[in-house]
């Protein structure tokens, strides 16, 4: 499993609401039909601020569509004044509890 987490900061919650809107309207759609991307989360943190997980199955699957997608992404970011961090790699640790049926 391979991560990119994106730290974004807004200027306000207003444009940070309406980042979050345009990903659940146009780019969710785009990401399942052009990327290898098995996951997105959008955790809204507060005071403008959001943190995205894209979750690939592998590197190679995330590097197969990351360099296009990250320019659309960071142009995308920059069209609501807002500023990201990116942080990438593969996951060193999982934890998932067992289901009580599976114990």
């Amino acid at each position: 499993m391979y991560i990119r987490i994106a730290t974004v900061k807004f200027p306000s919650d207003d444009k940070a609401d309406a980042f979050i809107a345009m990903m659940k309207t146009v780019w969710f759609d785009k990401l399942d039909k052009e990327t290898l991307s098995q996951e997105q989360i959008m955790v809204k943190t507060g005071e403008g601020k959001i943190v995205g997980w894209g979750i690939y199955k592998s590197k190679e699957d995330f590097l197969k569509t990351s360099q296009e997608f990250k320019k659309m992404w960071i142009d995308f970011i920059k069209s609501f004044d807002g500023i990201v961090e990116w942080h990438e790699g593969n996951v060193a640790a999982h934890y998932i509890r067992e289901k009580e049926d599976e114990k």
